[in-house]
């Protein structure tokens, strides 16, 4: 929460992308033995409440080969945020990876 994501695409991008809201950092990390392609969407859970972000930056589908990271971002209100227990991505073949949120 609270990460300064629009320096990190400012600095990433050659077409100075400008993303001033987005102050939700998620890092996603292969921890498998195969390669997973991850999608940019989230679904977030806690106190009877689900939220699904389809809405992730970047968008699309990406390839993580076992060990590597990827961070995707979006807007996120903090006091929702603070709601939330569960954070889940899915992969192209509609597996899910649920984690606790700390």
């Amino acid at each position: 929460m609270d990460s300064s994501a629009g320096d990190v695409f400012a600095f990433k991008t050659c077409c100075d992308l400008k993303v001033p809201d987005q102050n939700l950092e998620i890092q996603v990390r292969n921890v498998g033995d195969i390669e997973v392609v991850v999608r940019s969407r989230c679904e977030l859970k806690g106190g009877g409440e689900t939220m699904t972000i389809e809405y992730l930056m970047p968008h699309g589908e990406f390839a993580l080969p076992p060990g590597d990271i990827k961070a995707f971002y979006c807007t996120m209100d903090a006091e929702r945020w603070k709601r939330f227990k569960t954070l889940t991505m899915f992969d192209d073949r509609g597996n899910r990876y649920e984690t606790s949120i700390a």
